[in-house]
């Protein structure tokens, strides 16, 4: 574990000739497309992906069993791009959507995600564009994580080294992400991090946004080992992280129930016995002897309200 001291200066460059790294997926499904699985009907799913799209300031605009449909707004880079591909005569700032197409089958949810960029002139005249743009296929994969889905079997993460920690955004020393769990045997934790470290940089990538992020990671994954820099109470340090890959996503640890058996209520059928046929079941027993004459009057009288 080291310490830093003294004043670091940072270069920033406005424009870059090399490809966005934060492009390189995260989690790479079978089919490679931004997908996940829940293990709750079509409709619970769409109220757990909407209520995902408030929780990031996303805004709604349609919801349905079959598809949840959300507004994004587009980072600075994301609208340079989209106004020299669409042209800089549209006025109002590009927006992001995100639509969250939902399948239910007999015992899970499949929900399949895809986006566009879309622009409006000063005219009312719309454009739109199907987007391939920084982070989109990560920021989808993470709304659904964040609505409680799970990757598709088969999933796996070869273009970004694993931590093993869980992060919450925060400005306090330093934009960072301050690490709010960590596995005890995961790469962060053996390296010497702990709870409330807040990291600012990954395999030299400073932390700016979520993309910066994947960005470090995948940087992370060009030697055995890479550096972390991050601040723990108020004083900057860093350490070597071993890298490590996740493994991919094997068979479900537990039986899926299909929809609709699950928890079912029982339902009692009670039979009603009219006044008449009580009245018989006791005369019979009185004829048996098994009740007397005394018993069968109380309960005749009880039947009929002579009580």
């Amino acid at each position: 574990m080291r310490k830093f001291f003294g004043f670091t200066v940072g270069i920033f460059a406005a424009f870059s000739a090399q490809p966005a790294l934060a492009d390189e997926p995260y989690a790479v499904t079978p089919n490679g497309r931004a997908e996940m699985m829940f293990d709750v009907a079509a409709i619970e799913t769409a109220d757990l992906l909407a209520g995902a799209c408030m929780s990031s300031n996303w805004v709604i605009k349609d919801q349905s069993p079959q598809q949840v449909l959300c507004e994004a707004p587009a980072t600075f880079g994301q609208s340079l791009m989209a106004n020299l591909m669409m042209g800089n005569s549209y006025s109002t700032p590009p927006r992001l959507y995100y639509r969250f197409s939902i399948v239910q089958m007999s015992s899970e949810t499949r929900v399949q995600a895809n986006g566009w960029m879309g622009l409006q002139s000063a005219f009312g005249q719309n454009r739109e564009m199907d987007t391939n743009l920084k982070g989109f296929h990560n920021n989808a994969m993470d709304m659904m994580r964040a609505a409680g889905g799970r990757y598709p079997e088969g999933t796996s993460f070869p273009n970004h080294a694993y931590v093993g920690s869980g992060f919450s955004y925060t400005e306090t020393p330093k934009k960072g992400l301050m690490l709010n769990s960590l596995e005890s045997d995961g790469p962060f934790a053996l390296a010497g991090l702990t709870e409330g470290d807040v990291v600012t940089r990954i395999a030299g990538e400073r932390w700016k946004s979520f993309d910066d992020f994947y960005d470090g990671l995948h940087k992370a994954i060009a030697s055995d080992a890479y550096e972390v820099e991050f601040y723990r109470g108020g004083e900057k340090m860093g350490t070597t992280v071993a890298r490590v890959f996740r493994p991919s996503v094997g068979p479900l640890d537990y039986e899926l129930v299909p929809f609709g058996q699950a928890d079912e209520p029982t339902v009692v059928v009670q039979s009603e016995i009219s006044t008449a046929d009580e009245l018989a079941k006791f005369a019979e027993l009185l004829d048996k002897g098994i009740i007397t004459q005394e018993e069968f009057n109380t309960q005749k009288g009880r039947l009929l309200g002579l009580d």
